[in-house]
């Protein structure tokens, strides 16, 4: 039985959230999908203590219950009764959520130790710093995010990040990681390593395990190279074009490219779709 008509799978930075953490009409938008039942499931590299602490400015989950894919897929949060079956449970921002982990159980303190030998054959002098040590402030001067935010993202469950401004440096580095089976992502500023199969297999397990969305049509957001693998498989694919720059490309040719970058791209197409599909 279907719960819910939509589902919309998105990621949160550079797609919903602007230059320094700005959200426009965003908080509006999600709400109009809440109000008609519509989930909106954060699907991002972010832990899921970033990920609901963003949710505030964000307006996620003031009507619905929690539903995140964190970590670039590493694991599926949700409120208890929503999954359906648990891993585990965690304690955030006072609230109790159930998971169920998708990666392969790598050891943090292992995925560490085979980064930080991969980045020593990319030849990375100085070598890539481990978010996990360094200071709020230090990386809220990195990303343009607030203290509050900026101080979690190091806190890590099944990934390690790492923060080195040589992208040549990341990218031999993701190449000789990605070799051995990792899962890598390399951003603006920061490495993600981790032993899972990324935000496209969540999307995938959640569209076909979660009771409350399974067989729903699905819209996906999403900015960068991470999200093409989520973008492919969605019912309605957006792309949220880049500030300056050209707006990632997929292999099919039934996607939309917002008119504009993060957040006013994400609420203006999201207006679109509500009208179309006659849910406000």
């Amino acid at each position: 039985m279907i719960e819910h008509n939509l589902v919309v799978f998105t990621d949160i930075d550079h797609t919903m959230l602007g230059p320094g953490a700005s959200v426009d009409d965003v908080p509006l938008a999600v709400e109009t999908f809440e109000r008609t039942g519509t989930p909106v499931v954060p699907v991002t590299a972010k832990s899921i203590f970033e990920i609901v602490a963003t949710a505030r400015i964000l307006g996620l989950w003031r009507i619905l219950p929690i539903l995140a894919i964190a970590e670039s897929g590493a694991a599926v949060y949700a409120e208890p009764g929503l999954l359906p079956y648990a891993d585990g449970q965690v304690l955030v921002d006072s609230k109790s959520l159930e998971y169920v982990d998708l990666s392969e159980g790598l050891p943090l303190n292992v995925i560490d130790r085979t980064a930080r030998a991969a980045f020593r054959s990319a030849g990375c002098n100085p070598p890539p710093r481990d978010a996990s040590e360094m200071s709020a402030e230090e990386l809220s001067r990195i990303t343009g995010l607030p203290l509050e935010l900026a101080g979690l993202i190091g806190n890590r469950v099944f990934m390690k990040i790492y923060y080195h401004p040589d992208s040549e440096c990341k990218r031999r580095a993701a190449e000789i990681l990605r070799s051995l089976g990792f899962h890598v992502g390399v951003g603006r500023n920061f490495i993600h390593v981790g032993k899972h199969r990324g935000k496209g297999a969540a999307v995938d397990w959640a569209r076909h395990h979660i009771p409350r969305i399974r067989g729903a049509r699905s819209v996906g957001f999403g900015d960068s190279g991470h999200d093409v693998p989520m973008l492919e498989l969605v019912d309605l694919p957006v792309v949220i074009p880049p500030p300056s720059g050209e707006a990632i490309r997929l292999s099919r040719a039934d996607y939309i490219v917002a008119p504009y970058p993060a957040p006013h791209g994400w609420a203006l197409v999201s207006r679109f779709i509500q009208l179309n599909l006659h849910i406000v």
